[in-house]
C-alpha cells in the first residue's frame, strides 16, 4: 500500500493516466446516489461518451450561479469514467474566454464513423475522436476536424438520421409560414430566387447553408402536425412538439426526383387526461411533448412537461405510439405523472411530485428514462392494451422514481445509461434558492450489474421487406450506450445478387439510432443483407451477431448459408501435466467444469470464479460468483487440498482453509511476524513459506497442526513441489548469486542443499547482459523433474560510473531472465556464467513475474508483468506465442484447454484458450477477462498509479518499454 500512496502523490491530476472502461461490478441498489459533478459548468444539456471519456455539454439558458462565487464557467468539459464512483474531470474543451459549442438543438449529439479516424463525436462545429493509445486521458481525446468524407455537419434534428435538413416546427419561435422542404446541405451555400424564397417563407434576403430544396410540400396545411422530423428507412416521421398536434408519417421514395413525400397516415387522437385543479371536465389534448425520440425505428416516445397555460397540459406525461404499420399508428402507452398532487406521502409521491418535469428521453434496453422516471415500455404497453388505462397498481410496476431533488440534483435535462449506473443532467431548481441542482448526478439504476448484451430493438427496412425504394436509407436502433469504437467496422451491407459489399457512411445518434447511408442509390430488383457484429455496450457486453435482409424488388434472394463455425481444436491427447507450484490462482484442472480461485493481495479478498465449458463447441463461460473478505489482510497465495482451499494471509500470519463455498473451516497461526507468503499442497500436507522468519512449515490439512518447521534461509518465497522434492526461491539475493532452497519433505523435512543461481558474467550487449539474479518471484518444475525454471531480474551491480566507469543504460541496468536449474546435477544449467549457455535472457521484456507449463508439458509459459503479456514457448516445435493480458500479470495456472492469468493491477483474471496453440501453433486465441474485485479498497487514483507503476511499456516509465 505504501508504494501506491507514493504514486498518488506523484500523479496529482487524473489526466496523467489513460482512461479505461470502468469495471462491470455491483455498484449498489437501484436509486442509490453515487456522485455529483460539473455544477460549475451550468445546466447540463447533453452527456455523450466517446470511448470511456464523457463530454458534458452545458446550455446557457437555465444555468445558475447559485453557490458559485466565480459564476458559471459555461464550457464543455471532458470526464474520465474509469471509476464510476469517482468521475474525474480531464479538461474543459475550450479556452478560458470561450463558451460552449452547442450540439443539435442543445440536447442531441451524433457520433460519426471514419475508416481511418474511427469514432468522431460532433461537437457543435468541431469533431473529437477517441484514441485508445493515448498515454493519458488528455491525449485520448483528440481534435479531428479535417473530415473530407463528411460533407456537412449535423446541425438540425432531422440530421441525426439523414444527410438532409428539414425545418423543425417548435413552439419556441414557431413560424408557420412557408412550405416544408427536404434540403441538401452538401450542395453548400444557397441563395433562393424570390419565388422560391416566398414558397419557403424565407422573407429575409440572403442565402443559407442548409442548401437548396430538393422537394417542397404543404405539410402544415395538410396535417397541422408541428414538431420534429425523424427519417427512418424510407419513412419521414413528424412527431409533435409541446403543441400536441399528433403524428404524421410519409413515404419519401422519389424525393431526389422532386416527388413530394406521400402521406401514409396522420394520427391525432384527443385524449382525456386525469383530473386536475382548474381542468375543465371535458378537456382533451392531443399527443405531443417537449421532445420526442424514436425507439426501435417503429415507435415514437414523447416526454411531455406540464404546461397548463401554454398548451393546456395539466400533468407531466409520457406517450408511446407504435407505427410498425406506418399506415395505422396506434397509441400503446399513456402515462401521467404527479396525478396525486396533494398526496405528499412516499406512496403519493411515487408517481411524481412538484419537481417532475419530463422534457427529454433516452433509452436503455426496454426502458425509457424521462426526468427522474424509469419506465418499462413493454410493461406499459401490455397493461395499456387491456383497457387503455394504467391503474395505480400497474403504474407502480411500470415506473420507478429516483430521488433526485433529495440528493440536491435535477434529472429533467438529460439521461445517459452506463450499465448499472446512470447519469442525470439537470438545471437549478427555483424552489430551492440555496441549493444548485444543476450539473450531472450519478445514480445506481438497477439492482444488479449489467451483464445483458445489447440488442437490436428494431430496424428499417423490416426483415424480409420487398419493393423497398432505391433511395431509402437503413436505420437500426440499439437502445444502449455503446463502446463507440466497436461500431467503426461493425456493419456490413451486402448485395446478395453479386455477393459484394456496398459502401456507405454511418453515424449513431445519442439515443441509439444507427443511420446507414449508402454512397449511391440501391440497385433495383436487388436483395441486400445487413449484418452487425462485434458491438459492445459501455460495460463490455457483446451483442449477439444480428442480420436481416430486404429487397428493392418483388422477392428476396436467400443469402448463402453462413459458414459453419470452425471446429474447436481437439483436446491435448497426451498425458496432461499440471505443475504443483505456489500461485495467486488455483484452477482445479482435474474438474471439467469447476472453479478458478484467485487471491487479491492488496484488496484483502479471495474471489471464486465459476467456469463452465460446453462439451461440443468448447465455449467457455466465466462468472465471478463470490468475493470473500475475512478479517485478515494481504492474501498472497492459494492452493487446493482435499476439498478445501488454503490461503496465506501475510500480514496476519495466518493460513486459512476455506470450504468449496468459500467459508472458513479452520485457521492456522504460523507465528507472530512470520509472514506466510506462499503455499503448495500434496494432498495431505500444506507447505508454507514464511518470508519474514526464514522458515518453511509443514501443516496437516485435516487437523491444522504444524507438524514440522524448517529454517532454510532469508526471504523464502516461490515454491514448486515435485514428489517429495520442494524447491523454494530466495526472493532477494546476496550480491554474489541467487539461491533456491532444495528440501526433502519426508518426515520432519530436511534442507538437502541450497542450489546456487550463478551471477551472469557475459559482456553487456543490447540483447544480453550481466547481473545477479534477483527477485526470484516464481518457480516451476517440469514434468519429469529434471529441470526447474525460475523467473528473475538480472541486477547489473558491477556497472556504473562509480563501479566500472561505464554508464548504466536502458539495456544494461536490470534485465529480465529465466534461470534454468539442472535438477539431475543439482546446479544452475548455466554452468559457465561467462557464456549464455543455459541462461534465458528475455530481451526487450520487463519484469518476469510467473512461469508455468500448459497441459502439454513441452510448452512453458512466462508472464512479463511490465509488458502485460504472457509468452508461450513450445520446445518440441520451437513455436512461440505472445498473448496480451490486462495490467500486471503475476500468476498463472492452466486446465486442459485454458491458461488463466491473474492480473494484479487490473483486478482481473484473463482466460486464454490455448488449445489451438497446443494443437497447431495458432497465435489468435479466444480470450476473455473477468473482474475479481467488486469492492475496491484503493481509490481510482491509487489504482491508476498501480497500473502505471507496473507498466514499463508506457512512455512515462521508460522510452523503450523496459529498463
Amino acid at each position: 500500500m505504501k508504494y501506491v500512496s507514493l504514486l498518488a502523490g506523484l500523479f496529482a491530476s487524473a489526466s496523467a493516466f489513460s482512461a479505461t472502461y470502468p469495471p462491470n461490478i455491483d455498484y449498489g441498489s437501484q436509486g442509490d446516489f453515487i456522485a455529483k459533478r460539473g455544477v460549475e459548468f451550468g445546466r447540463t444539456a447533453d452527456l455523450t461518451p466517446i470511448g470511456p471519456i464523457l463530454v458534458n455539454y452545458p446550455e446557457a439558458p437555465g444555468s445558475s450561479d447559485v453557490g458559485l462565487p466565480n459564476g458559471v464557467q459555461y464550457k464543455d468539459s471532458a470526464w474520465d469514467l474509469s471509476d464510476l464512483t469517482n468521475p474525474t474531470m480531464i479538461r474543459t474543451l475550450y479556452c478560458d474566454t470561450c463558451g460552449s459549442q452547442q450540439p443539435i438543438a442543445a440536447h442531441a449529439t451524433v457520433i460519426r464513423f471514419d475508416p481511418q479516424l474511427g469514432a468522431l463525436l460532433w461537437n457543435g462545429g468541431d469533431y473529437f475522436r477517441y484514441d485508445p493509445n493515448g498515454a493519458t486521458s488528455n491525449d485520448q481525446l483528440v481534435p479531428a476536424n479535417d473530415l473530407m468524407l463528411w460533407d456537412t455537419s449535423p446541425w438540425s434534428y432531422s440530421m441525426m438520421f439523414a444527410p438532409y435538413h428539414l425545418r423543425t416546427y417548435w413552439l419556441y419561435g414557431f413560424d408557420s409560414s412557408g412550405l416544408m422542404a427536404i434540403r441538401d446541405p452538401s450542395q453548400g451555400w444557397y441563395e433562393p430566387t424570390p419565388e422560391v424564397a416566398e414558397q419557403l417563407g424565407e422573407t429575409e434576403s440572403g442565402g443559407t447553408l442548409v442548401g437548396p430544396p430538393l422537394v417542397m410540400w404543404d405539410h402544415l396545411g395538410t396535417t397541422g402536425v408541428t414538431g420534429f422530423s425523424s427519417w427512418l428507412g424510407n419513412l419521414l416521421v413528424v412527431a409533435s412538439d409541446q403543441q400536441s398536434t399528433g403524428l404524421a408519417i410519409y413515404d419519401t421514395s422519389g424525393f431526389k426526383d422532386g416527388i413530394p413525400p406521400r402521406l401514409l397516415s396522420h394520427y391525432d387522437p384527443q385524449l382525456e387526461t386525469p383530473p386536475a385543479p382548474n381542468k375543465p371536465a371535458d378537456h382533451r389534448i392531443g399527443i405531443g411533448g417537449y421532445w420526442a425520440e424514436p425507439y426501435g425505428t417503429n415507435k415514437m416516445v414523447w416526454a411531455s412537461r406540464e404546461a397548463q397555460e401554454l398548451t393546456g397540459r395539466f400533468h407531466p406525461s409520457m406517450y408511446v405510439v407504435d407505427f410498425t404499420d406506418p399506415t395505422n399508428p396506434q397509441l400503446t402507452c399513456e402515462l401521467y405523472f404527479n396525478v396525486n398532487q396533494n398526496d405528499t406521502t412516499a406512496e403519493g409521491a411515487a408517481d411524481g411530485d412538484w419537481s417532475s418535469d419530463p422534457m427529454y428521453v433516452n433509452f436503455q434496453d426496454e426502458y425509457a428514462f424521462v426526468d427522474h422516471f424509469k419506465v418499462n415500455i413493454p410493461a406499459c404497453e401490455q397493461a395499456y392494451a387491456a383497457d387503455q388505462h394504467i391503474s395505480e397498481a400497474e403504474f407502480a410496476e411500470i415506473v420507478y422514481k429516483f430521488n433526485d431533488i433529495e440528493n440536491n440534483c435535477d434529472s429533467s435535462q438529460y439521461f445517459r445509461p452506463l450499465g448499472q449506473v446512470g447519469i442525470f443532467g439537470g438545471y437549478d431548481f427555483g424552489p430551492t434558492p440555496d441549493i444548485n441542482e444543476q450539473g450531472m448526478c450519478f445514480f445506481v439504476t438497477s439492482d444488479e450489474p449489467d451483464t445483458r448484451p445489447p440488442f437490436v430493438s428494431g430496424h428499417r427496412p423490416l426483415d424480409g421487406q420487398t419493393n423497398y425504394p432505391i433511395d431509402g436509407f437503413i436505420h437500426v436502433h440499439i437502445p444502449e450506450t455503446l463502446r463507440s469504437e466497436t461500431l467503426v467496422s461493425a456493419i456490413t451491407v451486402t448485395d446478395l445478387n453479386t455477393n459484394q459489399p456496398i459502401s456507405f457512411q454511418h453515424q449513431w445518434s445519442h439515443t441509439g439510432t444507427i443511420s446507414i447511408w449508402p454512397d449511391t442509390d440501391l440497385a433495383i430488383n436487388t436483395t441486400y443483407q445487413v449484418e452487425l457484429s462485434g458491438i459492445q455496450d459501455f460495460m463490455g457486453n457483446t451483442m449477439v451477431p444480428y442480420s436481416f435482409t430486404f429487397s428493392t424488388g418483388d422477392g428476396i434472394v436467400e443469402p448463402p448459408p453462413p459458414p459453419p463455425p470452425p471446429e474447436p481444436a481437439p483436446d491435448y491427447d497426451g498425458v496432461a501435466f499440471y505443475p504443483n507450484q505456489s500461485s495467486q490462482l488455483a484452477c482445479e484442472p482435474e474438474v471439467q467444469n469447476g472453479n478458478v480461485w484467485a487471491v487479491n493481495p492488496d484488496n484483502d479478498s479471495v474471489t471464486i470464479i465459476d467456469r463452465e465449458m460446453t462439451a461440443d463447441t468448447k465455449i467457455l463461460s466465466l462468472n465471478m460468483t463470490r468475493e470473500i473478505k475475512l478479517n485478515y489482510e494481504a492474501p498472497t497465495s492459494i492452493a487446493k487440498i482435499q476439498d478445501m482451499f488454503a490461503v496465506t494471509y501475510r500480514d496476519d500470519d495466518k493460513v486459512v482453509l476455506l470450504n468449496g463455498d468459500g467459508y472458513p473451516v479452520r485457521s492456522v497461526d504460523t507465528g507472530h511476524g512470520t509472514q506466510p507468503v506462499a503455499v503448495v499442497a500434496d494432498g495431505v500436507y500444506l507447505y508454507v513459506a514464511l518470508y519474514a522468519s526464514s522458515e518453511v512449515v509443514k501443516i496437516h490439512a485435516s487437523s491444522g497442526e504444524i507438524v514440522a518447521r524448517l529454517d532454510v534461509g532469508a526471504t523464502p518465497k516461490a515454491m514448486a513441489l515435485h514428489g517429495d522434492r520442494l524447491l523454494v526461491t530466495r526472493f532477494i539475493s546476496p550480491t554474489t548469486h541467487g539461491e533456491i532452497y532444495d528440501i526433502d519433505t519426508a518426515g520432519a523435512m530436511t534442507l538437502v542443499r541450497t542450489i546456487v543461481a550463478n551471477k551472469v558474467l557475459v559482456p553487456d550487449d543490447i540483447n544480453h547482459g550481466s547481473g545477479v539474479p534477483n527477485y526470484l518471484s516464481s518457480i516451476v518444475v517440469n514434468a519429469d523433474g529434471t529441470r526447474a525454471y525460475v523467473t528473475a531480474n538480472k541486477a547489473n551491480i558491477d556497472r556504473g560510473l562509480q563501479r566500472n566507469g561505464q554508464a548504466l543504460d536502458d539495456d544494461n541496468t536490470v534485465r529480465p531472465m529465466i534461470i534454468t536449474l539442472d535438477l539431475v546435477n543439482n546446479r544452475d544449467a548455466n554452468v559457465d556464467p561467462t557464456t549464455r549457455d543455459g541462461s534465458i535472457d528475455l530481451d526487450n521484456g520487463a519484469d518476469p513475474s510467473a512461469v508455468t507449463f500448459l497441459a502439454n508439458p513441452a510448452i512453458r509459459v512466462q508472464a512479463l508483468q511490465g509488458n502485460n503479456v504472457v509468452v508461450a514457448v513450445d520446445s518440441s516445435t520451437s513455436n512461440v506465442g505472445q498473448f496480451n493480458t490486462q495490467a500486471a500479470p503475476q500468476s498463472m495456472c492452466s486446465t486442459l484447454r485454458t491458461l488463466y492469468v491473474k492480473n494484479f493491477a487490473e483486478r482481473s483474471v484473463t482466460a486464454i484458450d490455448v488449445a489451438e496453440f497446443m494443437h497447431d501453433g495458432s497465435l489468435n486465441p479466444t480470450m476473455q477477462h473477468v473482474a475479481t474485485v467488486t469492492e475496491e479498497i484503493l481509490s481510482a487514483e491509487e489504482k491508476e498509479g498501480l497500473k502505471v507503476f507496473y507498466h514499463s511499456k508506457i512512455p512515462e516509465m521508460g522510452p523503450e518499454g523496459y529498463m
